[in-house]
């Protein structure tokens, strides 16, 4: 297992980039090649960022990850990051997070400890998420937006972080079909951007060993 022997916590401040250099690393990526990427128009931005929350249980780490509310008018019942738009009272993209994360699960701003963000994605529909990484005291309880979110649930982080648990699945969405990158696990569905965000996480922070 990819987690044996590794001090988690270390790792993170190794390889994630942390929070002071913010502006350098963000101001370095070029938003429209982003964008071509995916296939999309060139077109204005919007900028988001999402929580990537990690807890330390006594049987070892898990990520924190939601499930949307059926209401919510985009990604209806999507596994999520607790996330959304940067708000112009929002200092920085961490700022984001945390605001986003409290109002999503009730979990109070004052548990997470930030660790640091790694690369931004852009999709298709011109959104750059910046994922900013953060621990959360797990003495934590949760009080769940009902409007936005409908489950509020733990994964082990050694299922996430094992390339062999990631498949290729054809998914339909709003009359479109994709093939994208899932992970399945304890009846969930993870898929998209989310699935996405933590494959970069497991490489940012796994590469060489992957390759190796």
């Amino acid at each position: 297992m990819i987690l044996n022997g590794v001090n988690l916590e270390d790792r993170l401040r190794e390889r994630l980039v942390p929070p002071d250099r913010l502006d350098v690393f963000l101001g370095g990526f070029d938003n429209q090649a982003m964008l071509a990427r995916t296939g999309a128009a060139p077109g204005p931005i919007t900028y988001s960022a999402v929580l990537v929350p990690l807890v330390r249980r006594s049987e070892g780490w898990t990520m924190l990850l939601t499930q949307r509310a059926d209401e919510t008018p985009t990604h209806a019942g999507h596994v999520a990051f607790p996330g959304g738009r940067v708000q112009p009272e929002d200092r920085d993209v961490i700022a984001t997070a945390l605001r986003e994360a409290e109002e999503e699960t009730g979990i109070s701003r004052a548990l997470f400890t930030p660790v640091g963000v790694y690369d931004p994605f852009v999709t298709r529909n011109h959104f750059r998420i910046t994922p900013v990484v953060a621990l959360i005291n797990p003495s934590f309880s949760v009080n769940a937006d009902p409007r936005e979110v409908a489950d509020i649930f733990e994964t082990p982080l050694s299922y996430l972080f094992d390339a062999a648990n990631y498949r290729h699945r054809e998914q339909h969405y709003e009359d479109e079909t994709f093939f994208v990158r899932t992970i399945e696990h304890d009846g969930r569905n993870i898929w998209g951007v989310t699935a996405i965000l933590i494959e970069m996480l497991l490489h940012r922070l796994f590469a060489d060993a992957i390759m190796s």
